[in-house]
């Protein structure tokens, strides 16, 4: 009956609550009536304030970011209203303690990802060691093939190699 009595006499009053980690303030009273949003879970830190506006007289509800920004929210015709917008800000606020959640990744998915990546990593060192042991194995096998090679037939390898010949010369000569 009280609320009805107001919206006769053409009397509104701000309000705000916290929903899903949104403040809403609606502000019928304000110079120009608003409803304003903000999503609390994104907001590390911000700070209400309300202004005097030299030019109009006007009483701005303003927002302030850690970043230095300025956010007019809504201008009042007297401070009376500006600050009970604002604490009904301040009360809803504090009556969502606890019910203002961050978004979060569930902590299975975080291990997925992590694990992912840790076994594809794993498969990649292995693979690098695995090319390693390889390649010192062909080089290995090569040296002990020109030690098994005596100092004569290892010069006419050098002297012959770069002169074209048939695959049966080759042959001949071994």
């Amino acid at each position: 009956m009280k609320n009805f009595l107001k919206q006769t006499d053409n009397v509104f009053e701000s309000s705000a609550k916290v929903v899903d980690g949104n403040l809403i303030i609606s502000m019928p009273n304000a110079v120009n009536p608003i409803v304003w949003r903000m999503d609390l879970t994104s907001v590390k830190a911000s700070a209400l304030e309300i202004k005097k506006q030299d030019e109009t007289g006007h009483f701005v509800l303003l927002l302030k970011t850690p970043k230095g920004e300025v956010h007019d929210i809504a201008p009042f015709e007297s401070k009376e209203s500006a600050v009970q917008a604002l604490m009904r800000v301040s009360q809803a606020m504090q009556s969502a303690e606890g019910k203002i959640t961050p978004q979060v990744i569930p902590s299975h998915t975080m291990y997925e990802k992590q694990a992912k990546s840790s076994g594809y990593k794993w498969l990649l060192a292995l693979g690098a060691v695995l090319l390693a042991v390889m390649l010192f194995a062909f080089l290995g096998s090569k040296t002990t093939l020109e030690s098994n090679i005596s100092p004569e037939e290892m010069e006419k390898i050098k002297r012959d190699a770069g002169v074209p010949q048939s695959a049966d010369e080759f042959l001949k000569g071994m």
